[in-house]
């Protein structure tokens, strides 16, 4: 049979230009289809884009929701009693400081011994330290067999716990060593309680209760040398002729919105004035990243539907949009346009017209800093009720990010469902693009039989037609 690279040459014919040009008519079949599937992926890639956008959009709408930990109020001033922050929640104003006393953690120690590595258990097989605070729940349990009861390796046991305890050995003057057990935790409810049982000789070396006295002073009693170096103690402070306590140098939630860390206490007849001022700057930084997270959506949007037109007859100009007249944007920018309108029960600032911020005719926010400025610092109330509302139904920030939720959910949302139709179309072309080759396949195949038979026809009749002539010249 006769291959495509000999077609023709019995028939003195081009055949294989002639099947070249038949099939490249039959292709042509293929190209609406291609171009079909290549404007399917460039709306599915638009669709992408979107989704990005609009994710960027929704988490600056989460964080407007979330008003109420954006920070209102900052702290100005150096103070050398103490370093302070607030959480925003503080009332701006100037407040009186006296720190009277810092919190302390407590310390305690053994008699002094002669030796270090000697061991001290009584020669039971096995003895259990237990270690208590009132302010911790689990207590620290320390089980040592006779072969491990020198203060070294007591103290190592004990840090091994990596717990709120700390133990260490001090050698003292007279060359005398003590086991030193120390809080890591600031004040009386970190007051350490030993006990030990198993070992009456280490019982009697360190048995000890840390008891609350009267005075709200810590005082010892158990093992008759054990020493209390250092006495637990609750930092003491005077805010606004209020008197107040705390457990740790780190002075939280006592007055709203606070948070002191203790560093001396406060010189004689000597007050810090703590000065609180308004803090625009943090809600500033998120409203503005709200405003131009939209307005790269809106510029966005613009080049998807961008439409140039042309000439009747012409094809279209290659830089249009890929959602041109595209139903699900549009619905996307009607409802977020909507929402720049729409007016909250907020009090004054109600609008975010009226917080300064317009819509310009493409579309996209303009700030108009004076005006925002002075509806930050002049209705803050009003602009956190605006943005946060009840955090759940009402209020801008959260209208606009419970719809950009729904709009973006990977399973019911506006996009994934116009994505996913994409992709369903996109399957069906392929099969059809799939048929539609095999079909130029087959025909191919019978017009190259018809070639060959045809050259094979040619090529017996000149064959015949030679035989005649030599039999006749």
């Amino acid at each position: 049979m006769a291959g495509i690279a000999t077609l023709g040459i019995g028939a003195n014919l081009d055949l294989n230009n002639q099947m070249s040009q038949i099939e490249a008519v039959e292709k042509r079949r293929l190209e609406p289809l291609t171009t079909q599937k290549a404007s399917y992926d460039a709306q599915i890639s638009a669709y992408g884009k979107m989704q990005s956008s609009l994710e960027k959009l929704k988490k600056a709408a989460e964080d407007l929701k979330k008003y109420g930990d954006i920070s209102t109020t900052k702290v100005n001033g150096d103070y050398k009693s103490f370093d302070v922050k607030t959480d925003g929640k503080a009332v701006a104003g100037v407040h009186d400081v006296v720190v009277k006393n810092l919190a302390k953690a407590q310390t305690i120690a053994t008699k002094g011994l002669s030796d270090n590595k000697k061991l001290l258990g009584n020669g039971n097989a096995e003895r259990t330290i237990t270690i208590t605070q009132p302010a911790e729940k689990k207590p620290i349990i320390i089980k040592l067999d006779n072969e491990h009861t020198s203060l070294i390796e007591i103290a190592d046991a004990i840090n091994k716990t990596d717990s709120n305890v700390s133990a260490a050995i001090i050698k003292d003057k007279t060359n005398n060593y003590h086991l030193v057990f120390t809080s890591k935790k600031e004040g009386t409810d970190h007051r350490i309680n030993i006990k030990v049982d198993g070992d009456d000789d280490l019982a009697n070396l360190m048995n000890v209760k840390s008891e609350l006295g009267a005075d709200n002073k810590v005082i010892i009693n158990g093992a008759p040398d054990m020493e209390q170096k250092v006495a637990p103690q609750n930092a003491q402070l005077i805010i606004d002729g209020f008197e107040l306590e705390s457990q740790t140098n780190e002075a939280k939630d006592l007055f709203p919105g606070l948070t002191l860390t203790l560093k001396q206490e406060t010189e004689a007849s000597k007050t810090d004035h703590l000065i609180i001022s308004s803090d625009i700057e943090p809600a500033k930084a998120k409203i503005k990243a709200w405003v131009d997270a939209y307005n790269e959506f809106q510029t966005l949007a613009t080049e998807l539907t961008k439409y140039t037109p042309t000439d009747k007859g012409s094809e279209p100009d290659k830089t249009n949009g890929p959602l041109i007249g595209d139903s699900t944007l549009r619905g996307i920018q009607s409802q977020l346009r909507t929402h720049v309108r729409a007016a909250q029960q907020s009090g004054e600032i109600d609008t975010l017209n009226k917080l300064g911020i317009k819509q310009k005719l493409d579309g996209t926010l303009e700030i108009d800093n004076k005006k925002f400025e002075e509806a930050l610092k002049e209705n803050a109330a009003s602009v956190k009720t605006f943005f946060m509302g009840d955090g759940k139904e009402t209020g801008f920030g959260t209208e606009n990010f419970e719809y950009l939720k729904k709009t973006l959910d990977n399973k019911e949302g506006t996009i994934h469902n116009a994505t996913d139709g994409l992709q369903k179309k996109k399957k069906s072309l392929d099969k059809r693009i799939e048929q539609t080759n095999k079909q130029i396949e087959s025909t191919m195949d019978g017009y190259r039989r018809q070639f060959q038979n045809l050259d094979k026809m040619m090529n017996s009749l000149t064959s015949t037609s030679n035989s005649l002539g030599r039999l006749l010249g």
